[in-house]
């Protein structure tokens, strides 16, 4: 072992050994004193983290025990006022009981009503000046209210107080009305066939009746099958949609709809399923083959397009597909002609031919090039060809007269622009249809096809240069018939006509036609069953329908005020028919602010009224009583969750007092014998002095 004096390794290692214990005694001091094992992030990340979580939680539920004795104080309070509401309300009972006995004089039922008017007006009293933290429980106003009872989002119980207490706010005795409908509207009795009566390809329809389409379409397919038809899944013959039938026929030839009922089922004018490629079109409805997205190319065969030089060689037919106007410029160019493209607009030049050049044919006409280009002139023939084929693979242009759309007003629209594909058209007809003022006039995209309907008063037309290009197999779309069976729509790939199943009404209200409690239901109904449907979607208070198809006849229903009236509310020819609607309400329900008991007849109406008004103060105190028990279940259950949470954030978070004692115990004992050993170690050197003597 070599002595040195510079370096006292004994001195270093003793003094490392200090500082450790120095350091483990910091630690179980600082333990000991604030009581918590970890007090920094370096003490224990993982364990920090979790902790923070539980104490989250913990905090959380303590807050929603404290939440949820609130909810049981205000039910308190609330149940509280409610019972004095409940025995005021006992006394006017009892007091119409003795008013009602044949023994008492009027001036003795005066001096009952005295009474009952003064209970009444403390009902009304409690009901508006009972509150709870400044807000009024039992006026109504209170409305639902979400007690926060959980820790997180979401973890709530309701109390509702919408319901009043006050004396005009219960006691309502319940009010119907009964409108007469079967007037308005027609019934839908179905559809009676014979022997001849209906024919799908030849075949009978069998006979019967037919109270809806998806009886009728069954025994259409049934009819199709035996005429040959094999169709299934999407190409099935006949399918149901609402209350309409669909046609499809996937084949190559048409298939004849006959018999003496045709006209009045399929639609005047409707003979035939149209073969898969031709397609039909109905007096009502119209369609266009459509723009199918991504295939808006053209294909020319012999005859469609010809160009004539005038020199004597005769017509030069061109050929072909073609994808936008550039491929159908260099088509012609290749056959000799002068012909460019830009933007979609192609022009056909003869500046430098000495003969006049013809272009003709079934396309050209179409695309507006058939005219004669006069020799040695400037003159060109230009097409607004970018409707049928765009320098654009994926859109559709039209110009101003390509495409019209005319009212029966005479109004004109033109629908010009860019279409990435048939829907963004649909939208540009629809925007021109409503700007022509062609009102009912709808558009539909199926499969990449316009279908046209016309549920409008007149009739609308298509026109443009474009038209025919489009595919738009019938220009003139009629105007519906109202209260007739439907036609339906016409397409280019078979589905040729739609048919309801039986003939119905359509009623139509206009603002203040009809209203219930100031509802108005103006609208258009198709039938019975939609006016009721209607009337209960509009939340109208207290008040319900339903309709009695036996009787044809609307039920309202309503536990307090009911008020029926508008101009078709009433009796007569073309109204709903109910009883004594009008300018006044039918049935005006009184509540318990209108009781006295000076007659017989008024305490027994009394008597009701308590009745009913006992029959809501006790549910409403039932609903208290219970949603207390509810809380007080829910405090008890938040209190135990949150000690088991508290159990265990302390197993992770609390210092252990044994054992962090142990350690500063043994902490204090390596200090003493570090600061001697050190000593010792620092006077370990002063050995080699002895050898310099």
């Amino acid at each position: 072992m070599v002595m040195s004096v510079n370096t006292n390794i004994s001195s270093l290692n003793a003094q490392n050994n200090l500082a450790k214990s120095q350091s483990k005694l910091a630690t179980a001091i600082e333990r000991l004193s604030s009581g918590m094992k970890i007090n920094s992030a370096k003490d224990d990340a993982a364990g920090l983290a979790i902790s923070t979580r539980f104490t989250t939680q913990i905090n959380g539920l303590n807050q929603a025990v404290s939440n949820a004795n609130d909810g049981i104080s205000l039910a308190q309070t609330t149940e509280s006022a409610l019972n004095e509401v409940t025995n005021n309300m006992q006394r006017i009972r009892t007091l119409a009981v003795q008013s009602a006995n044949a023994t008492n004089s009027q001036s003795d039922r005066d001096a009952l009503d005295a009474e009952v008017q003064q209970r009444l007006s403390e009902i009304t009293r409690i009901s508006q000046q009972t509150t709870f933290n400044g807000r009024h429980v039992l006026d109504g106003s209170f409305g639902s209210a979400a007690f926060q009872i959980g820790a997180n989002v979401g973890e709530t119980i309701s109390v509702n107080l919408s319901q009043g207490a006050g004396a005009k706010q219960v006691g309502q005795i319940a009010q119907s009305a009964t409108s007469d409908i079967s007037s308005m509207f027609a019934s839908p009795a179905g559809l009676t066939v014979a022997a001849g009566d209906l024919t799908v390809g030849g075949q009978n329809v069998a006979a019967g009746s037919y109270t809806d389409a998806a009886s009728l379409a069954a025994a259409l397919n049934t009819a199709a099958a035996a005429a040959g038809y094999t169709g299934t899944g999407a190409d099935t013959f006949a399918t149901v949609s609402g209350n309409e039938i669909q046609f499809a026929n996937n084949t190559a030839s048409a298939i004849a709809l006959g018999g003496t009922k045709a006209a009045a089922v399929f639609g005047a004018g409707v003979t035939s399923v149209a073969a898969a490629t031709t397609g039909a079109a109905t007096p009502a409805t119209a369609s266009s083959s459509g723009l199918p997205a991504g295939k808006n190319a053209i294909t020319l065969a012999a005859g469609d397009l010809t160009i004539d030089d005038g020199t004597g060689g005769g017509a030069v037919s061109i050929t072909g597909t073609f994808k936008d106007a550039t491929e159908l410029a260099a088509a012609i160019n290749a056959a000799g002609f002068t012909a460019s493209a830009a933007g979609g607009e192609l022009t056909i030049d003869n500046s430098a031919n000495a003969n006049p050049l013809t272009v003709a044919g079934a396309t050209a006409t179409a695309l507006g090039l058939n005219q004669t280009v006069a020799a040695s002139s400037a003159g060109t023939a230009s097409s607004g060809l970018a409707a049928a084929i765009s320098t654009n693979a994926n859109s559709y242009e039209l110009a101003a007269g390509d495409l019209t759309i005319t009212s029966g007003s005479g109004t004109a629209q033109d629908i010009t622009g860019t279409f990435a594909d048939a829907t963004a058209l649909k939208a540009a007809i629809d925007t021109a249809a409503t700007a022509a003022g062609a009102t009912g006039f709808t558009t539909t995209v199926n499969s990449g096809e316009l279908d046209f309907s016309n549920a409008g008063a007149s009739t609308v037309t298509f026109g443009g240069t474009l038209a025919g290009a489009l595919g738009i197999s019938t220009t003139a779309i009629a105007a519906a018939t109202p209260g007739t069976t439907t036609d339906g729509a016409a397409t280019t790939t078979g589905v040729n006509t739609a048919v309801s199943a039986a003939a119905t009404g359509a009623l139509s209200l206009a603002t203040g036609d009809l209203t219930i409690n100031g509802t108005d239901l103006a609208g258009s109904y198709k039938d019975a069953q939609s006016l009721v449907d209607a009337i209960n979607s509009k939340g109208i208070d207290g008040v319900s329908a339903y309709y009695d198809s036996s009787s044809k006849s609307v039920h309202l229903n309503s536990q307090s005020d009911l008020t029926v009236n508008g101009t078709k509310a009433g009796t007569g020819a073309g109204n709903l028919g109910f009883s004594g609607a009008g300018a006044t309400a039918i049935a005006t329900g009184s509540n318990l602010a209108a009781s006295d008991v000076k007659s017989v007849a008024g305490a027994n109406d009394t008597i009701s009224r308590i009745d009913a008004a006992l029959g809501t103060i006790s549910s409403m105190r039932s609903d208290l009583g219970a949603v207390q028990n509810r809380f007080s279940s829910t405090i008890a259950n938040l209190q135990t969750i949150s000690q088991n949470l508290s159990s265990s954030r302390s197993q992770i978070q609390d210092a252990d007092f044994a054992a962090e004692t142990a350690n500063m115990s043994s902490a204090n004992i390596l200090q003493q014998a570090g600061v001697s050993v050190l000593a010792q170690a620092n006077s370990s050197t002063q050995a080699v002095l002895k050898l310099l003597q």
